[in-house]
């Protein structure tokens, strides 16, 4: 998220899609009113924009790697 500076921590699976992810991230900033409805959000992995379809199994994600989020 562009003006969060502290990570968000999630235990995701290889079968989690990247929908998934952003939904989990929404949950975990409820009450935050300028979070973005899930339509106006983007992931990142590897300086590549990501489907919200695609699964951690299908980017490659291992153990301490980073999405970024943007709104």
């Amino acid at each position: 998220m562009k003006n969060r500076k502290k990570p968000i921590h999630l235990s995701v699976t290889e079968e989690t899609t990247v929908e998934d992810i952003m939904k989990k991230v929404i949950e975990s900033l409820a009450g935050d009113a300028s979070i973005p409805s899930l339509s106006k959000m983007k992931a990142m992995f590897d300086d590549e924009y990501c489907e919200n379809s695609q699964t951690c199994k299908d980017l490659g994600l291992e153990d301490a790697d980073c999405i970024d989020i943007y709104y």
